[in-house]
């Protein structure tokens, strides 16, 4: 199946706007030492912006890039693949492999986002940035302006 003119002229588009962009400017903490760059944070910050290449980021981005890791997960790999499990498709083995990966390595969490940090919700003090951002994220003003009133 070949990609239709559309496809390409917004392809084409995007990696031109991508490429106008300029390189990265690394980020510098208060010690003007640079700040390691996040490759997944990064592209997740401008999935938005350049869908296209958010994909193909993500595509590219769990390449092993030596054999070290590769061979971690080969050796993992005999963790996933049992007697009980020896008849699993290879995109699920896949699938399971690089989601350990990701596992472990911290990069992926389920509950980031989701586990509530006690001091957003005391009832006392001032109101959290990430208790305000919650609320204006779900649309909630006015439950907001009473919060900030009370304080």
């Amino acid at each position: 199946m070949s990609p239709l003119p559309a496809d390409i002229t917004a392809a084409s588009l995007e990696l031109s706007r991508y490429s106008t962009e300029g390189l990265y400017e690394p980020e510098v903490d208060e010690h003007g030492e640079e700040v390691e760059v996040n490759l997944l944070e990064y592209w997740e910050r401008r999935e938005h912006q350049y869908p296209l290449l958010f994909r193909v980021a993500l595509d590219v981005l769990p390449a092993q890039a030596s054999a070290v890791p590769c061979e971690e997960v080969f050796s993992s790999s005999k963790e996933t693949i049992t007697d009980r499990r020896t008849n699993m498709a290879p995109d699920l083995l896949s699938e399971l492999q690089v989601l350990k990966h990701a596992y472990r390595q911290d990069r992926l969490s389920f509950t980031a986002k989701v586990v509530v940090n006690e001091c957003d919700y005391v009832l006392e003090g001032g109101v959290t940035a990430a208790a305000a951002q919650e609320l204006l994220a779900v649309g909630k003003f006015s439950e907001l302006e009473d919060l900030l009133a009370n304080v």
